[in-house]
């Protein structure tokens, strides 16, 4: 099919670049009520995307079109022509796509290592297994299994494959007594898996749901640190990384600079900072959007901004090594044990609606839906409260723990802590 859309393009005087996208997808979804599987589904998908530029004096036009297997070749030329119209009102500065890159990678997995069905029938057990306390359960469960093959061309040259598989996992555990219940929501992916890693992650959020059944708003203000988990820190991390991304550079929307300190070299664990295309120094993804290759770089290193990264298309604009866009983010670990950072007063948010970043108005905080709040004594539940802080403050006070954790695409601390926020 690629060939077909090439031979097409190729007839086309106007277009001077073009680049074609196959990605394959093998799906098994399965989603349970309780214990009860409803619905299973295997599907298999093959789309085509399609890039092409058109030269307009010393500007450029570019647009983009699916084309689906059972397209006719009329039909592929209409696509073409509604394409070529869109290119006149998206101009842009010239960039050349990427050129004579070859590859052809399979990225290793465990998952590969079981049947679709096998695999979810693992996961399944991981999450209902007998628990002590049964009223602590899983109330939804939705599995989705993909194997993926992305093949990359384009008029330059460039010509690349890929083969991953990835696992994505939503569950909603739920604490219930009588009539009353309370819920919370949770999300994993893996590109490969550790059952024994994911049942402990499985038992901690159903301790965080039974917690939520308890918690309180309390009674009295609360000033001390704040702790964060992986989530979190993996927003806040491609928060900063957005800003020194060569797309917010080149349309000068960032508030970061190179060399700007962002922990104002204060005795906070400081940040050093790797975008990558590996976890646990295992390769996940080998090529981006432009079938670049991605060359890893540390955007920050104790605490000072020190490079940009990007795309092919800013890299050219702004005369810069193409990095291409990186998947992954790494944060170095810090000097504190876990129970070291626990070991004084602090507020532990274990859910929030989503943390709020804000960096040209020096913001952080968020709504959090459940928190831990350790007096220097007890630890309590708590609920129904929110959080700001500047965001200044907070990064030139932070504890970074020892103890790591990989997570979606973030590997670093498991926790991280910081001070100067107003909890309401």
């Amino acid at each position: 099919m690629i060939t077909r859309i090439e031979n097409i393009l190729k007839q086309y005087k106007d277009i001077s670049q073009y680049q074609i996208t196959e990605t394959t997808t093998n799906s098994y979804e399965i989603y349970f009520v309780h214990k009860n599987a409803e619905t299973i589904r295997t599907t298999t998908s093959t789309d085509y995307k399609v890039l092409i530029i058109q030269n307009f004096d010393d500007k450029i036009g570019t647009s983009t079109f699916v084309v689906q297997s059972y397209m006719s070749e009329d039909d592929i030329r209409q696509e073409i022509d509604k394409a070529l119209v869109l290119c006149a009102k998206a101009l842009c500065s010239p960039y050349t796509l990427t050129e004579n890159e070859h590859s052809k990678n399979v990225i290793n997995s465990n998952l590969d290592s079981f049947s679709k069905e096998e695999l979810a029938k693992r996961v399944y057990d991981c999450f209902f297994k007998k628990r002590e306390d049964e009223k602590a359960t899983i109330n939804a469960l939705e599995i989705f299994i993909k194997n993926t093959f992305v093949h990359l061309v384009n008029s330059n040259g460039t010509d690349k494959e890929e083969t991953r598989s990835n696992i994505f996992i939503e569950s909603i555990p739920t604490y219930t007594i009588g009539n009353d219940s309370v819920e919370l929501y949770k999300s994993y992916s893996f590109n490969s898996i550790d059952f024994d890693e994911l049942t402990s992650e499985i038992d901690a959020s159903l301790e965080d749901v039974k917690s939520r059944f308890y918690a309180k708003h309390p009674e009295k203000n609360i000033s001390c640190k704040v702790i964060f988990r992986a989530q979190e820190i993996e927003s806040i991390l491609w928060d900063i990384a957005g800003q020194v991304n060569y797309g917010t550079i080149y349309s000068q929307s960032n508030v970061y600079k190179l060399n700007d300190d962002l922990q104002k070299d204060s005795n906070a664990d400081k940040l050093n900072v790797t975008l990558t295309n590996k976890q646990n120094g295992v390769t996940l993804k080998t090529f981006d959007y432009y079938g670049s290759s991605f060359n890893p770089i540390q955007i920050v290193e104790d605490g000072v901004i020190k490079n940009y990264y990007g795309n092919v298309q800013y890299a050219t604009y702004l005369n810069l090594p193409k990095t291409g866009n990186l998947p992954f983010i790494k944060l170095e670990p810090g000097s504190l044990k876990e129970e070291e950072i626990r070991s004084e007063p602090y507020l532990e948010c274990a859910s929030m609606s989503g943390i709020q970043i804000n960096i040209a108005q020096n913001y952080i905080g968020g709504e959090v839906r459940l928190g831990y709040y350790f007096d220097g004594k007890t630890k309590t539940p708590i609920s129904g409260i929110s959080i700001s802080g500047k965001l200044d403050e907070f990064l030139s006070s932070l504890k970074l723990s020892k103890e790591t954790i990989s997570v979606s695409s973030y590997e670093g601390p498991k926790i991280i802590s910081g001070d100067h926020f107003i909890v309401m």
